[in-house]
């Protein structure tokens, strides 16, 4: 803005500040168009006509470098180095140098600088497209900077061209990276912000080579030209600054990153300590609520015992004492022997149900006897009931086992058969046990509908699947055995695997104390 008030008073300090290059006046004005483009887009202006606006401006600085580049390629002049200013550029005579007209590396840049204004969101791999446009425009801007720097002509002028000017390339450094800044969650700058090794290593190299290396350079330049070094030793000074800058800044990454690969291996233990420390509590939560869930079952196992004994011996002597008074009446009574009779017979059948009752919450003939017996009975009634044709396969010498165990694999008998009458529609069922000296396995089948993959794998995956299938679950794993349950192509198999071996060995022991 000052060039162009410098322009428009004729003041020269203004329109060349740093006595090298005058800045045109075109150049001054994309310079302040790409300006009001970036600060549209980048500082809160969200409404569609601030984007129109920052769109038409980023096209403008394209176009207008696009324009010029043409001119210098084809010769061909299109006028647009006079639209601004025409009065004051034509008292701006230079030898070789059209008024008005941008440098070469200017109007390249500024082709790059408009389109990387206009697209500032589109993603190519890794980088954003307008990232991609604005590093040419920063290297451009930086060759420019060096070059007045170290007076070297060719990196800011191509021959008898306008040179690009030191606040041009100023400017155009600036707005680079204004344009790569505005991206910093993602692409090149994202690595270089970054607080990890990686953008550690990547500014403190970046600040080395960018910054130290022209600086000591310069100062190399100005000891020579003022006499203070003599060429050859002010070169190998020159090298050895460099080596010790660039020695001092390697030691310091290094340090820096060996305190961030120490600050992780502390976490990563701390984490793996705390990890460890939730799955022991995890672990210990689990037995607990293991041993907790195992109490309760053997309170309902023994609830279960009370009320069949209560019903035993308590209603079913009731019903029995009634038998006897009907009989009685039917004696003395014979007019009223039909209504008797019937009555008998409703008696008779409550008393086979409440029999039925008692025996299914707690058969006697697993205390009795043992767990042959009562799951033969268990299964025959079974059949009866539900007019399921079951087939049972039982060891011949099946010995006692330890009273838990029994009542353990009865009540898995017991549930698995009452999920194969209610959800499996199969016709029929095996039930097979098969004993050696290290295990025992249960296997009950059916031949029906099978039980739905989603819930098989979610009883896989996590041993979830029900409350019945998680309560057998729960009686096996007391005796260290193993629950599955599989779809064998037809059907369903519940399959219960108890190692016995040291079962076995203590019933072997205990067998000459208790005789």
């Amino acid at each position: 803005m000052l060039s162009i008030v410098g322009w428009e008073l004729n003041i020269s300090f203004l329109k060349d500040p740093f006595h090298t290059n005058v800045i045109a006046p075109n150049t001054a004005l994309c310079l302040i168009v790409a300006g009001v483009a970036l600060l549209f887009q980048q500082f809160g202006f969200k409404h569609w006509v601030w984007k129109v606006a920052a769109a038409i401006c980023s096209i403008f600085v394209s176009l207008a470098g696009l324009l010029t580049t043409l001119e210098y390629l084809t010769g061909v002049d299109f006028g647009i180095d006079r639209l601004f200013l025409a009065e004051r550029l034509a008292q701006w005579v230079r030898p070789n140098v059209l008024p008005g007209r941008f440098a070469p590396n200017t109007a390249i840049a500024f082709a790059f600088l408009g389109l990387a204004l206009l697209f500032p969101a589109i993603r190519v791999g890794r980088s954003r497209l307008s990232e991609l446009f604005s590093l040419p425009v920063l290297l451009i801007s930086f060759l420019g900077i060096v070059g007045y720097a170290y007076k070297a002509e060719p990196l800011y002028g191509l021959g008898s061209f306008t040179s690009m000017s030191l606040q041009a390339a100023i400017f155009l450094a600036v707005l680079s990276i204004g344009v790569l800044w505005s991206g910093s969650n993602y692409g090149i700058m994202s690595l270089v912000l970054s607080q990890d090794a990686g953008g550690i290593v990547a500014r403190r190299l970046l600040l080395a080579t960018i910054i130290t290396l022209p600086l000591l350079g310069w100062l190399h330049i100005q000891a020579e030209a003022h006499g203070i070094l003599p060429t050859h030793f002010g070169t190998a000074l020159l090298v050895i600054v460099s080596v010790l800058v660039f020695a001092f800044m390697i030691v310091q990454t290094a340090y820096i990153l060996r305190d961030l690969d120490v600050k992780r291996k502390q976490a990563e233990d701390s984490l793996l300590r705390s990890h460890a420390e939730l799955e022991s509590l995890v672990s210990l939560r689990t037995i607990s609520l293991r041993h907790l869930s195992m109490r309760l079952m053997r309170l309902q196992d023994e609830e279960r015992r009370k009320i069949a004994r209560e019903l035993h011996d308590g209603l079913g002597q009731f019903l029995a004492s009634l038998a006897i008074n009907l009989d009685r009446i039917a004696m003395q009574s014979p007019a009223s022997a039909g209504l008797v009779s019937e009555t008998r017979a409703l008696l008779d059948q409550a008393i086979s149900e409440m029999r039925t009752l008692s025996h299914l919450l707690h058969p006697p003939l697993l205390d009795e006897v043992g767990f042959a017996s009562a799951a033969t009975w268990y299964v025959e009634g079974f059949s009866k009931r539900s007019g399921i044709q079951m087939k049972l396969d039982l060891p011949s010498t099946l010995p006692r086992l330890p009273q838990s165990l029994e009542l353990g694999l009865f009540r898995v008998l017991q549930e698995s058969l009452t999920n194969l009458h209610r959800h499996s529609g199969s016709p029929r069922g095996d039930v097979c046990m098969q004993i050696t000296k290290e295990i025992l396995c249960l296997d009950i089948r059916d031949y029906g509908k099978g039980i739905p993959a989603p819930v098989l794998e979610r009883w896989r995956d996590s041993g979830i699947a029900g409350v019945g299938l998680a309560g057998m679950k729960e009686r096996v794993s007391e005796f260290g055995g193993k629950l599955e349950i599989k779809n064998p192509g037809d059907g369903t198999l519940v399959q219960v695997t108890v190692p016995i071996s040291e079962i076995m060995e203590s019933l072997t022991r205990e067998m000459p104390a208790s005789a």
